[in-house]
């Protein structure tokens, strides 16, 4: 992924793109790490990360920030605290299921966005949603103020927790 605004006619403008890395796999040629876009991206990784990954990442351009581990992998309080005093205000997770039941079961997330296409992959594919540590389904989550809307064959749901 690049995460960058790709809007007909070059409109609009990149977002600061962020990485959750723990063990700091992302190579410094990753097309995330685009030389030609004004916006910065940073990566977060685990403390105590190899110092070598480190100083190539920040040679190519990349700000990256240490934080402490929890149980469900880096611990996104720090990460969102580190983001709020650079003065972000908002952030778009787009990820696996394991980031985003992450964020879902810390509380870290005010709204979701899920599309819905009709192809159905079955037990073979990956959760759209990792692990939230409930019990109960009246313990799940609950979307509120939803909103549908049809986007070519596929669907987009929206609300807010």
């Amino acid at each position: 992924p690049a995460l960058t605004t790709r809007l007909p006619g070059g409109r609009g403008r990149d977002p600061l793109r962020v990485v959750l890395d723990g063990r700091l796999r992302t190579p410094p040629t990753a097309r995330i790490i685009n030389r030609d876009s004004p916006a910065a991206t940073w990566i977060f990784c685990a403390r105590g990360a190899e110092q070598a990954r480190i100083e190539a990442l920040r040679s190519a351009g990349v700000r990256v920030l240490q934080v402490e581990r929890s149980a469900q992998g880096l611990d996104l309080r720090q990460v969102l605290l580190e983001l709020g005093r650079a003065g972000v205000g908002s952030l778009l997770v787009e990820g696996g299921g394991r980031v985003h039941g992450s964020f879902l079961s810390q509380g870290l997330a005010d709204e979701a966005a899920f599309f819905v296409a009709p192809l159905l992959v079955g037990g073979d594919g990956l959760p759209a949603v990792g692990p939230l540590g409930h019990e109960r389904i009246d313990q799940a989550p609950r979307l509120r103020e939803v909103v549908s809307r049809r986007l070519g064959s596929d669907i987009l749901i929206r609300g807010l927790f």
